[in-house]
């Protein structure tokens, strides 16, 4: 386990600024920010600072880079046309041995599923929302 993690291996409790990390790949960048159109609804993989090695940023190879967000940078809910309110939440979800894995999940009217999507022009506001929320720390060495 990580030196600055918890004992606790699912800890849904996510400091306003605890940092949530995302590896990226050339392709996964436009400019200075997260390309929209790459970003996956209703869950979008991050991992939470507390379960990350205190030097994780560090240990990337060359050619990953890696976007940073906060509980408190997430957008605010919104209603969609038919009424209902979709809030993105951070949801610690270890997987395939990595206990730093969470989401980013929608949920509509506080309720999560996986096969549950916003309409077309909902998702496309989502997707600018959370890129907007991201800054890119590290760029991958190949567009530097």
């Amino acid at each position: 386990m990580p030196p600055n993690a918890v004992d606790d291996p699912i800890d849904q409790i996510f400091q306003p600024n605890e940092g949530l990390f995302r590896r990226l790949k050339v392709e996964a960048i436009i400019g200075d920010q997260l390309d929209p159109n790459k970003i996956e609804i209703p869950a979008y993989s991050v991992l939470r600072q507390t379960r990350l090695p205190l030097d994780y940023v560090e240990r990337l190879a060359p050619d990953v880079g890696i976007a940073k967000t906060e509980p408190r940078q997430l957008p605010e809910p919104v209603t969609s046309p038919d009424g209902g309110v979709w809030t993105l939440l951070p949801i610690h979800c270890p997987e395939n041995g990595e206990l730093a894995h969470s989401e980013l999940r929608l949920h509509k009217d506080g309720i999560y599923k996986s096969n549950q999507k916003p309409g077309n022009e909902q998702k496309k506001r989502w997707r600018n929302l959370i890129a907007a929320a991201f800054v890119i720390i590290r760029l991958p060495r190949s567009i530097e």
